[in-house]
């Protein structure tokens, strides 16, 4: 696959999980998000995702985190991508 066209599915995936995120949080408590592509101890793909919880608001439950999970699960492999979210919380 040419880069630039990697670089175009990344971005819509990109777009694509930060709806869901913004969608399950509520956008006005995610101040920040990175992505970034690994594997596990099992060498299988992952693709961590920092979400970072603006001052003043809780971190989610974990019912919360756990449903996010499997929606952004189902998010990535609607997209072919068969990596699994590993998901981090930090709070401002």
């Amino acid at each position: 696959m040419p880069l630039t066209q990697f670089r175009t599915q990344e971005s819509s995936v990109h777009r694509a999980l930060r709806a869901i995120i913004c969608e399950d949080l509520g956008e006005a408590k995610v101040a920040d998000m990175h992505f970034l592509s690994d594997t596990d101890h099992y060498d299988d793909p992952i693709m961590r995702i920092t979400i970072t919880i603006a001052h003043g608001h809780n971190r989610p439950p974990a019912r919360t985190i756990n449903s996010l999970t499997t929606r952004l699960k189902h998010a990535l492999f609607d997209y072919g991508d068969n990596r699994y979210p590993v998901l981090s919380i930090d709070t401002a």
